[in-house]
């Protein structure tokens, strides 16, 4: 799993995840992955860091040709741009042949999820319109011309609207969708299939109490490492004391 290195001043950005836990066959009482969004800046200056790690049996990322790597969406969908961050490849940049491709302010299918405004797609050249792997995890980053955010006023990212993608449940809300590769056929029906998110949580704010902020991980390592050493001294002075 990769780790997304923060700055100094990250402790105090917002930070999101939403859980990859619906698949196109309803099955969603496993979690496939996660999709964590960390603010940075604000103004015409901010962007938003998009991390989609995967969870074993899942594997990979697969662009099938009839769903796409990933998908989403934007409020303000034309002056934004994506900067691949993993993999470390130039996404549109001229004559590219590395296969990756940010298409914007359409109205792309991720069946059964739907009305999504941007994907993010991999046809690797030579391998034809057939499964096209690429490796977890993903992660790019959002600007906007005018400063982004994930929810808030101005330009941010949205759920979808779609009132067709009846899965556990609920027809609305989707946030995020993936077509992803499993090792296992436990559970769903074939090895490649697409899984979303419809819910997110701040982190440190409504993830609840089993999800504190690294900051907070890091004090409490601090006071249990703390008791410790109280416990280890005081062992000591009671052995001396009994000698």
């Amino acid at each position: 799993m990769a780790v997304l290195a923060l700055s100094s001043g990250a402790a105090t950005a917002a930070q999101y995840v939403s859980q990859l836990e619906y698949s196109q066959n309803g099955y969603s009482s496993a979690e496939f992955g996660t999709v964590t969004l960390t603010e940075f800046g604000s103004g015409a200056g901010a962007y938003v860091n998009v991390l989609v790690e995967l969870i074993a049996p899942i594997q990979n990322f697969v662009d099938t040709g009839a769903h796409y790597l990933f998908a989403f969406n934007l409020a303000d969908t034309t002056n934004s741009a994506v900067t691949l961050v993993q993999p470390n490849v130039n996404i549109n940049a001229p004559g590219d042949t590395d296969g990756y491709t940010f298409l914007q302010n359409g109205a792309f299918s991720q069946s059964p999820f739907q009305g999504f405004s941007e994907v993010i797609t991999y046809d690797y050249p030579g391998n034809g319109n057939g499964n096209n792997i690429s490796a977890a995890p993903l992660q790019f980053n959002v600007t906007n011309a005018n400063g982004i955010t994930f929810l808030g006023a101005g330009n941010h990212f949205q759920s979808t609207t779609a009132t067709s993608s009846n899965i556990g449940g609920y027809t609305t809300g989707w946030w995020f969708a993936a077509d992803v590769q499993s090792s296992a056929t436990s559970g769903i029906n074939s090895n490649t299939f697409t899984v979303a998110a419809r819910d997110f949580c701040e982190v440190g704010v409504s993830c609840g109490p089993g999800v504190p902020e690294p900051t907070s991980w890091a004090l409490m390592l601090m006071g249990f490492g703390g008791l410790g050493a109280v416990l280890r001294s005081t062992r000591r002075r009671a052995r001396v004391a009994m000698a």
